[in-house]
């Protein structure tokens, strides 16, 4: 009985949060309103763990407004220099397949997870720090060299999550995020802590 009890708090857990990421995005008009719903999230999560009852629309909505221009920034950079790296990647293919435009096009892949990655840690780091843009850019841009085996367990849990979401119903797949993002706060920990440390040496 305690396990089933179990079960059914974690679902609820996940469905409360689904419920409060769905309204964020939908204030933000879907686009504008992913990054700054992430960010709140994983703030939250961070503050309250798994106590449910603290996980108020009022707080949420609060941290939403104020973290909202300065996501929306870090998430329009990355997702446009992805964009133009991946127009780059498709003009490569069309090229003859000589081994300098297969170094490029490789070049082109590693910059493309590197921006992913940079964004990663952008969204882990933001709920221990308060930063302007440009500094938490550089700060992401650095952290992402300081582990590599937390980036590739993300890798994986983000391709698996992908792959769920591209095969359940969208009222299921809209829960995919939510575990997402706890699996990526829990994943890049290390990160965090090898951050702190630097900044203590």
């Amino acid at each position: 009985m305690d396990r089933l009890d179990h079960i059914f708090s974690r679902l609820f857990f996940v469905m409360k949060l689904g419920m409060l990421f769905v309204i964020l995005l939908l204030s933000g008009g879907v686009i504008l309103g992913f990054s700054p719903a992430a960010t709140v999230l994983l703030t939250l999560y961070h503050e309250h763990r798994l106590e449910i009852d603290q996980y108020q629309f009022t707080e949420a909505y609060r941290l939403f407004r104020r973290q909202f221009w300065q996501a929306n920034a870090f998430f329009v950079v990355i997702v446009g220099l992805i964009g133009l790296l991946g127009y780059g990647l498709f003009l490569l293919v069309q090229l003859p397949q000589q081994l300098i435009v297969l170094l490029l096009m490789v070049s082109n892949c590693c910059l493309i997870l590197y921006l992913w990655a940079v964004y990663a840690c952008y969204l882990k780091l933001q709920v221990y720090y308060t930063f302007t843009f440009v500094e938490g850019l550089k700060l992401s841009s650095i952290a992402v060299f300081l582990g590599l085996v937390p980036f590739v367990k993300l890798g994986i849990g983000t391709a698996i999550c992908l792959f769920i979401g591209w095969k359940v119903s969208l009222i299921i797949g809209v829960f995919i995020p939510i575990l997402w993002l706890l699996f990526l706060f829990d994943t890049l920990e290390p990160i965090y802590h090898q951050v702190e440390q630097k900044m203590m040496e």
